[in-house]
């Protein structure tokens, strides 16, 4: 029988890659101009939700592509589909 530990091994680095997402939007969003919580970041299915007050989603919204090119060219990144 194998170990238990074994076993959860294949669990433990689940949360990290929404964990790097959280860090390069945050980055990026910094090298936009526009500063914000880490909590104010969630991520679902593939889209990227901010949270901020309306001017900051109209600029978040002028640099969209910005942001999702940004995105991509991270390393060890899931697929970014939209910001919001």
């Amino acid at each position: 029988m194998q170990q238990i530990s074994l076993y959860l091994a294949r669990f433990s680095s689940v949360g990290l890659k929404d964990q790097l997402l959280r860090k390069a939007v945050l980055e990026a969003l910094k090298n936009i101009g526009i500063v914000v919580e880490d909590s104010a970041v969630m991520i679902k299915k593939g889209d990227v939700y901010i949270s901020i007050h309306p001017a900051g989603k109209s600029e978040l919204l002028l640099h969209q592509k910005e942001l999702i090119d940004f995105l991509r060219t991270y390393p060890g990144l899931p697929a970014v589909l939209r910001v919001k």
